[in-house]
Parts: C-alpha cells; sequence; structure tokens
C-alpha cells in the first residue's frame, strides 16, 4: 500500500499536529508513505498551498490513495484543492476531521463556506472523531461515506492499579473558566473540612490570573508542565478533574492521557466526554457548572477509596481501546478497502482486522 499522507507537522506542538506526526511514523512501519507537510511556521497561506500543490502532484503518480488530516480551517482551505487532484488521477481521497465540535462550527459559517465544506464531505471516506459528530453529520447527509475514528494516544506500560489512595486531585489542561476552574475551585472551598490536595497544572487563560488560584487550602498551582511530566503526574493522583463546559470539547486528550496512565476521571456531561467516561467504570460524571455535585464526586473517593482499584482497572481498559497503533492498524484497513472499491461500512475491532 502506497498513501500519500497530507497534514499539519509539528512545530508547533499541538493536538492536530501531534496526532498527525504520531500517525505518520507508526504508519510508516506498515507502509509505503509519503508525508506532505501543510504547517504554516510563518509562510503565507499562498506559499503553503502552492508548495502543497505542488509537492503532491510529483507524488501522485506513486501512490495508491491520498490521506488528509486537517483540522476544520484547515480542511477548507486544502481539500478542494486535494479532491480534485483526486477525482483527476483516479485515486481515492480520505478526509480525517479533527475537533469535537465540528456542528457548531459548520452551522456557524457562512453559506458559501458551508458549500465548500459539503464538497468536501463528498470524499471517499470522511473520519470524525466522536460519535455524535458521525450521527450528526450522517443525518444531514446520508450520501456522505461517514466513519468514527478518535481522538488516540499511545498506551504506556501496564500501570500499578492497586496502588493506596493518596487524596490527590490533579487538574491538567488549559486553566481558563470554560474548561470549569471557577468551579473548581470553589468545590475545593466546598471541602474545605477534608484533607486533600489538588494540584492545577497549565497556562492562564481568558482572564484567570495566579491570585484567583492562590489562598485556597488544598490547592496549587503549578503552571505549564512539560510533555514528559504528564503521565508520572496523572499516574500520582486518585483522579483528573475536567469540570468542562468548552463548547470545543470532543474527546479530550488529557482524558485518555489519564486512562493510559490507570488514573480514573472525573468530568461533566458534556459535549462527548459521555463518550469516554463511564460511571463506575473509569470515571465519574458530574452536572457542568455545579461545584456542590464535583465535591460530592470527590468526597465520594476520599470516604470510599476501595473504589478506586476498580476505576483504575476501568481506565486501563478503556485506554487499550484507544491506544495509536490499534487505531493506526485500523487506518490502514480503512484506506484499503477505499483502493479495493469496497463499501463503506465500519472497521471491525482491531483483533479481527487482517492487514495481510
Amino acid at each position: 500500500m502506497r498513501i500519500l499522507l497530507v497534514g499539519a507537522r509539528p512545530p508547533p506542538d499541538g493536538g492536530v499536529t501531534v496526532l498527525f506526526e504520531q500517525l505518520a511514523q507508526e504508519l510508516g512501519g506498515l507502509a509505503d508513505v509519503h508525508v506532505v507537510d501543510t504547517s504554516r511556521r510563518g509562510r503565507g497561506r499562498g506559499v503553503v498551498a502552492a508548495a502543497t500543490a505542488a509537492r503532491c502532484a510529483a507524488l501522485l503518480g506513486r501512490v495508491d490513495v491520498i490521506g488528509h488530516h486537517a483540522s476544520p480551517a484547515g480542511a477548507t482551505q486544502f481539500g478542494p484543492l486535494l479532491l480534485s487532484m483526486a477525482r483527476a488521477s483516479g485515486r481515492p481521497y480520505v478526509l480525517r476531521l479533527f475537533g469535537g465540535a465540528l456542528d457548531r462550527w459548520f452551522t456557524a459559517q457562512t453559506p458559501e463556506k458551508r458549500r465548500l465544506y459539503e464538497l468536501i464531505l463528498r470524499a471517499d471516506r470522511v473520519l470524525l472523531e466522536t460519535r455524535a459528530q458521525v450521527a450528526w453529520f450522517r443525518a444531514r447527509y446520508p450520501r456522505a461515506r461517514i466513519l468514527w475514528y478518535p481522538n488516540i494516544r499511545p498506551l504506556y506500560r501496564r500501570p500499578r492499579i492497586t496502588r493506596p489512595a493518596t487524596r490527590r486531585f490533579v487538574f491538567l489542561g488549559h486553566v481558563k473558566p470554560t474548561k470549569g476552574v471557577r468551579v473548581l475551585l470553589d468545590a475545593v472551598r466546598l471541602l474545605g473540612d477534608v484533607d486533600l490536595q489538588v494540584d492545577v497544572f497549565g497556562p492562564l487563560q481568558d482572564g484567570l490570573t495566579t491570585a484567583d488560584l492562590a489562598g485556597i487550602e488544598g490547592l496549587d498551582y503549578w503552571g505549564e508542565i512539560r510533555a514528559n511530566a504528564v503521565v508520572p503526574v496523572l499516574a500520582a493522583a486518585d483522579a483528573l478533574l475536567l469540570p468542562s463546559f468548552y463548547d470545543g470539547e470532543g474527546y479530550p486528550g488529557v482524558v485518555l492521557e489519564a486512562f493510559a496512565a490507570g488514573t480514573p476521571v472525573i468530568a461533566t456531561r458534556w459535549r462527548a466526554i459521555p463518550e469516554l467516561v463511564e460511571p463506575g467504570r473509569n470515571g465519574m460524571l458530574v452536572s457542568p457548572g455545579d461545584p456542590a455535585e464535583l465535591a460530592a464526586a470527590m468526597r465520594q473517593l476520599i470516604v470510599a477509596p476501595e473504589r478506586l482499584p476498580v476505576l483504575r482497572a476501568g481506565a486501563w481498559q478503556t485506554a487499550r481501546r484507544f491506544t495509536s497503533t490499534r487505531w493506526t492498524r485500523t487506518y490502514l484497513h480503512i484506506l484499503r478497502r477505499v483502493v479495493a472499491g469496497e463499501a463503506c461500512v465500519d472497521p471491525p475491532p482491531v483483533g479481527r482486522l487482517s492487514l495481510g
């Protein structure tokens, strides 16, 4: 299988670029892969578009399929070009769209931009991050060939899921109101009678300052965190806290990182988060914007630490369903079906794939 992968590589390090680079590296060990990088790195849009077109045109004769990986903005910039090149050359075009709020993004566009987006939905396959997004687009575009392809992460070595409770919780991400940070602060205040530790990591955004996080008993703000420290920090906690009501929430990468570290998650019933966090199995769900409910969930883990081994084991089992190596093999399976002209059907569980 000869594959042309088109997408943005790091730097900068972000969700889209990291996931694309991860796929490119892993897929390179399974197939003949040619990568075209669409990162701007200070270049103008026109320059990047011209370079992308030239590079893709030079490689089309050497590949069987085009795999395009993009944010909504990147898809509308490069998607029509790649789709037209694919149709002219007789190569299938598979589009993977990042983002958990594509429905809201789509409905907010001008009619002209929406028509452009509808054009690229004619790809031979369209891969979307959440099951909710798949259902939303399938209902509106029944002729589009849409499949579920989630946010994924590498699987680390199996964590020690029977470690003792520490009464330690962690928040890791953008420290801003829509991620529920003010809700978290109020919840910690409500737990003032409990001996606990909440560590907050990440960049301050949208008006929050260090003063907002200071002077709260049991809570410390540590600033931004190095990438290689994320897993140890998550593994040391009893639970990750994610009281988010952020409109763009899909499958938060930090949730998958926590599961891979064997750490349960207390999060909100918001957007696609309940597709990942299953109460009683790998975490707990609370209402958005409710500090009392968040505090009650944290208290449950503090007063009943015997629940933690079950939740930790469930977190690890969930992580195994979203491992990058498994889904890279699934991606290759999808491409092979497209090249063979087979019908668009959801791929089987990875363990049943026959990749030749």
